[in-house]
């Protein structure tokens, strides 16, 4: 899928607001000096940044890793990223909303991984779980290296409390009343847009950009010399001057249209070709996965104890999602397609579940012994690339039907969003998807 096919359909339930009474005054930017303007969003200093430092779009993202479709967006946004390597940096704002019990800690847990260097993938594991809880941020911690004391030191750090809160009363200053919502160089983008409206967006704001830079405005002050007059000033002095935000009554449009994201549907997933286990058609889960997931290898015990309770009733599929910032995925989901090609893909799949964190080459090789395969054929189906074309159509697939992350589970077609226990799954299964 390239950077400009859409990737989600849905759009979240927000409303624009209009701010209502009179803004201080201000310098309007236009007015000031190019070599005045700020380089930097002194505003923005205690959010997580991505892209790099001098990019003429600057890109500000509030969210909430418990909101899911902040969660649907955080792939799109990371296509953005990849689409845009030199032109786009990213400021990813928290903004916790109070009906979402573990939101507040994640916020807090994203923020100290960042203080190590490892926001972004810290926060796609955030979005990946589906259930977070107390234990999930250190254990998180412990799966990306992170140092466990200066991590919880972070955590609970005042300096981690006050930067969130400076930036939910930024986001209620900017008129900020929902998740995710953006601003592209000052210009709002509000909830979970596919991604043709934020490539549009960053291409207006680019053109934009060459044209201030044929004027002479460097590209490290873009950013402030498009932002005169957003929102009666309020932005500029926020945002680029890091002044102390001021919180406004709103006033609502009641004309402005409110979008409902469409709900789950079920959806046609093609099995010919994939490990399967067991034959039952009452419950049917798919799983996309990667062996170097640590999420993917926790749930792995319960998607297969709940093919045994239901004794002939249900079977597990594995479609292969190896994600790319995971170095032996691929190599990993290869091996194991080189194995299910002699019937053996589950016991080996269980050598890598049960040692993920060593899968070299050399140990790839040794689970095929302790596995009983024929290791000569075994070697060949792997310099072959037997299941390479597997591989790729379950990530075409994962695409096609909306797949984020790993791990992702359909039951009869429909996606499933719930616990990740034997008891509570088959509590829900038996409610809410088993065919009779």
């Amino acid at each position: 899928m390239t950077a400009k096919q859409a990737v989600w359909p849905g759009l979240v339930v927000l409303s624009l607001l209009v701010a209502a009474g009179c803004s201080p005054a201000v310098v309007n930017p236009t007015e000031i000096p190019v070599s005045e303007l700020p380089d930097k969003a002194a505003g923005l200093a205690g959010c997580a940044w991505l892209g790099p430092e001098n990019a003429p779009v600057t890109m500000i993202e509030f969210t909430d890793f418990q909101c899911p479709f902040c969660k649907r967006t955080w792939a799109t946004v990371n296509q953005v990223l990849e689409a845009f390597p030199q032109e786009v940096r990213l400021a990813v704002c928290m903004n916790p909303l109070a009906f979402h019990p573990q939101a507040m800690n994640a916020a807090k847990a994203a923020l100290a991984a960042d203080r190590q260097g490892r926001f972004l993938m810290y926060a796609t594991s955030l979005f990946d779980e589906s259930w977070l809880e107390e234990g999930t941020y250190i254990t998180l911690a412990e799966d990306y290296e992170l140092d466990p004391e200066q991590f919880e030191a972070d955590f609970a750090s005042e300096a981690t409390a006050k930067a969130i809160a400076r930036q939910q009363k930024l986001a209620a200053a900017l008129g900020v009343k929902g998740v995710p919502y953006f601003f592209i160089n000052g210009e709002p983008l509000v909830g979970a847009r596919p991604i043709e409206d934020f490539v549009a967006r960053v291409e207006k704001k680019l053109a934009e950009a060459r044209e201030l830079e044929k004027q002479g405005v460097p590209l490290a002050k873009v950013h402030a010399k498009t932002t005169a007059g957003v929102r009666s000033g309020d932005y500029y002095r926020f945002v680029m001057l890091g002044q102390e935000p001021v919180v406004r009554e709103p006033k609502y449009d009641a004309t402005q249209r409110v979008h409902v994201p469409p709900p789950r549907k079920q959806v046609a997933i093609p099995l010919e070709g994939s490990p399967r286990l067991g034959d039952g058609e009452n419950v049917v889960i798919v799983v996309f996965s990667d062996f170097q997931c640590p999420f993917c290898v926790r749930f792995d015990p319960a998607l297969r104890g709940v093919v045994s309770h239901y004794d002939g009733k249900a079977s597990l599929v594995f479609k292969h999602f190896p994600l790319p910032f995971h170095d032996r995925a691929m190599p990993a989901a290869l091996a194991a397609m080189a194995a299910h090609a002699q019937g053996k893909f589950w016991g080996y799949s269980q050598l890598l579940v049960d040692n993920n964190r060593d899968m070299s080459d050399e140990n790839l090789l040794q689970y095929a012994v302790s596995a009983g395969l024929d290791v000569e054929k075994f070697k060949a189906d792997l310099a072959a690339g037997v299941g390479k074309a597997q591989i790729e159509a379950d990530m075409q697939l994962a695409s096609d039907v909306g797949v984020r992350g790993t791990p992702t589970v359909f039951v009869n077609g429909r996606e499933y969003d719930g616990p990740r226990d034997v008891e509570g799954m088959v509590k829900v299964i038996d409610e809410q998807y088993l065919i009779r």
